[in-house]
């Protein structure tokens, strides 16, 4: 089958805290239940896209959910992705 979602496997505090969690709240969980509107607004197809070819994906989204701008990168790491953010508010 087609990977269409993700899970979180490992979550820092600053990260769950963006998204107004703590991270135990967020592990085993997919990210379209956490935060649904990515998934209706493409994220998680770029997701899927860097999972299947390996090519990562940079933006910076101000998006509701994560509270300020962030400069986020995806990347593909082993299996799985890695996903980092940058709180770039300050210069918005």
């Amino acid at each position: 089958g087609r990977v269409v979602d993700f899970r979180y496997q490992l979550v820092n505090h600053k990260a769950a805290r963006q998204l107004g969690r703590q991270p135990a709240d967020l592990l085993g969980r997919r990210v379209s239940e956490v935060v649904p509107a990515l998934l209706a607004e493409g994220f998680l197809r770029q997701c899927v896209g860097v999972y299947e070819t390996g090519l990562s994906y940079r933006a910076e989204l101000n998006h509701p959910a994560f509270r300020h701008w962030l400069d986020l990168s995806v990347t593909k790491v082993g299996a799985g992705l890695l996903l980092s953010a940058h709180d770039i508010s300050p210069l918005k």
